[in-house]
């Protein structure tokens, strides 16, 4: 987990006043900047890099708690039980 450093965190006025500065720092130095609005966060702003990589991530993570959820639900096959399957699915379409 990435701890986000509180020099990343500011407001939203000085976001709008310097964003192409904060935009550049990103490129250079890809952490999170975290926007804030009336004290409080409001938005995260991302490197598209590291947007992208986040997106990834979480894709894996859902993959595997899908994954992890059909062993535990037997909704599985055994090898051949796929290459069956396998077959099964290429001779009904050569027909």
């Amino acid at each position: 987990m990435q701890v986000v450093e509180t020099e990343n965190i500011i407001p939203i006025a000085d976001f709008k006043t310097h964003a192409s500065q904060y935009l550049r720092q990103l490129a250079a130095r890809p952490v999170p900047i975290v926007i804030t609005q009336n004290g409080r966060a409001a938005a995260v702003v991302l490197s598209p890099h590291e947007y992208d990589a986040t997106k990834r991530r979480l894709r894996l993570l859902e993959d595997l708690a899908a994954s992890t959820a059909d062993i535990a639900e037997h909704r599985v096959l055994t090898t051949s039980e796929l290459r069956q399957d396998l077959d099964r699915s290429r001779n009904s379409r050569g027909r």
